[in-house]
């Protein structure tokens, strides 16, 4: 689920979804985005596409996928990049949480991938 935290004023037009790629998170809306901080030798990349199709409606301008020093990263800017895709109108339903998803999901996480359960039932 994603959830809207309070005090962003983007949340007041009512429900939506964030679809999360990396370089495309709007920095200045953002209230959560540790990235950065995380990452830091790939910070310039978590940037480098925040302002595309918002500073222009050039669909070819404002994004540089090339930011990212880490493959994966710039892999997954580039994928979503070339879908084009600029805040899509779609229609959704909210449906119950599959039990395989629900077992996997877990109230703290491990520190990284390594250590990180099978299940939550593992913990």
């Amino acid at each position: 689920t994603n959830v809207c935290p309070d005090g962003n004023p983007l949340c007041a037009a009512g429900p939506h979804f964030d679809i999360a790629a990396p370089g495309f998170d709007v920095l200045s809306s953002s209230l959560s985005n540790d990235c950065p901080r995380l990452e830091p030798d790939n910070a310039a990349g978590f940037t480098s596409c925040s302002g595309w199709m918002i500073n222009s409606g050039d669909p070819n301008a404002n994004c540089n996928c090339g930011s990212f020093r880490d493959s994966t990263l710039r892999e997954g800017c580039e994928n979503f990049y070339n879908l084009k895709w600029n805040n899509p109108r779609v229609d959704y339903e909210e449906v119950s949480c599959p039990q395989e998803l629900s077992d996997l999901h877990c109230s703290s996480s491990p520190t990284n991938e390594r250590n990180m359960p099978a299940t939550c039932a593992s913990n």
